[in-house]
């Protein structure tokens, strides 16, 4: 996979400074450790994070790994001087580890070079983000983020062409390695049973209450659903409600469009794939969203996705197995997924095509292999 062994490898595996922003349950950190965990033996990996989060465990287990910061140590001025005195020590033992290459897993992950002295060797940024926040990169920070990296790993056809469009970054810098679930999950979702087809409808969203993901969105498609099924058949789940501003600011507004004796509110939890086979249809409202997991979670457990076209990669995923709205409007997500609950068998067989896609296409051992090809092309000097 790795081509010809060198002199370099045939002393040691290839050490991997993975460097991540936080290390919570989402998209670009738990596709980090998944990727880490599918190389195996070949790589040796050093982990990095600002910030920890309930990922730490898995980080312990790679193997080496300091976490920058915490709310604790942020908290005050003398926090944080203590602090930034114990990450020069870790900045001579990174340079004394001596990696042949850097893995940054996100954008945001760019601003550990703010309080952390890197070695200088080859970095690999895997980009996870759109529009929004490349521009703001782009503007603010134009030199860290198209030069300094050697090449760049896009989660999506629409990753790459953000990173063109508004990071500035040459397509020829750029491959893209879709987002992907453990092989494990298919075993586990292999006999998962078929979405309801029948009685109530329950329709599903996931991920951080925040603006891209089109929440207000998602609330007005569950009214109009309501109105065209009717109040006793169908009922909605948000999967990843925590305690946030922007948590309360999504009850809020579900109190105002009077959903909430239809809607269940979900807290983050470790495992998901229960949750996500409680629904029948996962309705994805996202403005923008690089190539969520809970759309492959969601096909693999064979419910099929409806999506916005332009709101990222998701549409890459679905390709003819779910439903792909051309535009951004609720009320034609409503009245698609309202046909799609009258027909039991197409819901049925969209949702065995969404598996059968993910299984093929979207797992670790299909997907992993060009991460771990783009960290040996850069550590051994390759640019372009």
């Amino acid at each position: 996979m790795a081509g010809p062994v060198n002199s370099r490898s045939a002393r040691r595996r290839l050490r991997v400074l993975c460097c991540l922003h936080v290390l919570s349950r989402t998209g670009a950190p738990k596709v980090a450790l998944d990727a880490i965990e599918a190389m195996g033996a070949e790589i040796e990996p050093f982990i990095i994070a600002i910030e920890g989060g309930p990922l730490d465990e898995r980080c312990l287990a790679l193997g080496r790994f300091r976490q920058l910061t915490s709310p604790e140590t942020m908290a005050t001025r003398w926090s944080r001087l203590r602090q930034s005195g114990r990450w020069r020590l870790w900045a001579r033992e990174v340079a004394a580890w001596q990696p042949d290459v850097v893995y940054m897993n996100s954008v945001e992950a760019l601003r550990i070079v703010e309080r952390l002295r890197l070695p200088s060797v080859p970095v690999l940024l895997h980009v996870h983000e759109l529009e929004s926040y490349l521009e703001w990169w782009a503007r603010h920070r134009p030199a860290l983020l198209r030069d300094w990296p050697a090449r760049f790993v896009a989660a999506s056809e629409a990753v790459r062409r953000a990173l063109r469009d508004a990071g500035g970054v040459a397509d020829d810098r750029i491959t893209v390695m879709h987002e992907f679930v453990p092989d494990a999950y298919v075993a586990r979702l292999g006999q998962a049973a078929p979405p309801n087809g029948g009685g109530t409808l329950v329709v599903g969203g996931a991920g951080q209450t925040v603006w891209r993901k089109g929440t207000q969105l998602w609330l007005e498609m569950a009214r109009d659903l309501i109105g065209r099924l009717g109040p006793s058949r169908v009922r909605f789940r948000w999967l990843g409600v925590g305690d946030g501003p922007d948590d309360w600011q999504f009850r809020r507004m579900a109190h105002h469009f009077g959903l909430e004796p239809f809607l269940d509110l979900v807290p983050i939890t470790g495992d998901p794939l229960a949750v996500i086979q409680s629904w029948d249809v996962l309705a994805l409202t996202s403005w923008e969203d690089a190539f969520p997991l809970v759309v492959l979670e969601s096909m693999l457990a064979r419910r099929p996705v409806a999506c916005f076209a332009g709101g990222g990669g998701a549409s890459e995923a679905v390709d003819g197995t779910g439903l792909v709205i051309d535009e951004f409007s609720a009320e034609t997500m409503a009245g698609a997924i309202a046909e799609l609950s009258a027909a039991p068998e197409r819901l049925a067989g969209l949702g065995q095509a969404a598996h059968a896609r993910v299984a093929e296409r979207f797992t670790a051992s299909a997907q992993v292999p060009t991460l771990l090809a783009e960290l040996h092309r850069v550590a051994a000097g390759g640019s372009a």
